[in-house]
């Protein structure tokens, strides 16, 4: 959907921003620290979005990885109705989490 000619995340001209404000598209951003999650979060900062990223612990994540400009919203990816009510007004939601446990190679049955 989002490739180098698209308008909201290809080559900015310098200077110009896709919009800012409370006219912005907004996107939810599950995974937001994590490379991938964080990387894309800040692509679309970036380009004039903003930005909800859901975190169990968005205190924590807040303090931990100060990313200014998102906006930190409680809940679990692994709860549905956690990821309707953060989803709800987002006109993209970007999946990046993942239940493994990367360092075994495993799936993580702590839910940590």
């Amino acid at each position: 959907m989002f490739g180098a000619a698209s308008p909201h995340l290809g080559p900015k001209p310098r200077g110009a921003t896709l919009t800012s404000g409370k006219d912005a598209p907004t996107a939810l951003v599950i995974g937001a620290t994590g490379a991938l999650g964080g990387a894309v979060s800040e692509r679309f900062l970036e380009r004039g979005w903003r930005v909800h990223a859901r975190h169990r612990n968005p205190q924590a994540a807040r303090r931990i990885f100060c990313r200014p400009g998102l906006k930190w919203v409680k809940g679990d990816a692994m709860v549905e109705a956690d990821v309707l009510g953060a989803a709800a007004g987002a006109s993209l939601l970007v999946h990046g989490a993942t239940p493994l446990d990367t360092r075994a190679g495993q799936v993580c049955s702590c839910r940590c």
